[in-house]
């Protein structure tokens, strides 16, 4: 993320970067998943803050350029990583859930969801 110049594209590495990683560690992702999911890690309201905090600040920075529209952050942000926090549970019941295009889907949902329309 460290050089991006614009905030879409910024947006667009978040979602590649995040999909990326799970195409090379499915089974951690996982493992992460059950562990939170059966109670093995405490998540809290600063635990949720700190998830959100990088998509927060790509999409805060788009508005203050006004390359994305007005929305809420905080429901645009959380919209953004459960999609990707799901990805680990697709690929349990689908283990040939085709990443790429999930990738280029929510790149689309998600350009569209933020663009702001002259």
């Amino acid at each position: 993320m460290a050089g991006l110049t614009n905030p879409h594209t910024a947006l667009v590495a978040y979602i590649e970067g995040l999909i990326g990683f799970m195409k090379i560690e499915p089974f951690a992702l996982r493992a992460m998943i059950d562990i939170v999911m059966h109670g093995g890690f405490d998540y809290d309201a600063d635990s949720e803050r700190e998830a959100l905090s990088p998509i927060s600040a790509i999409l805060r920075w788009g508005q203050a350029e006004g390359v994305f529209r007005d929305f809420d952050i905080q429901v645009m942000a959380t919209t953004i990583q459960r999609s990707l926090d799901g990805i680990p549970l697709a690929q349990s019941t689908n283990p040939n859930l085709d990443l790429d295009t999930y990738a280029r889907e929510l790149v689309e949902l998600f350009t569209l969801a933020t663009h702001k329309r002259e």
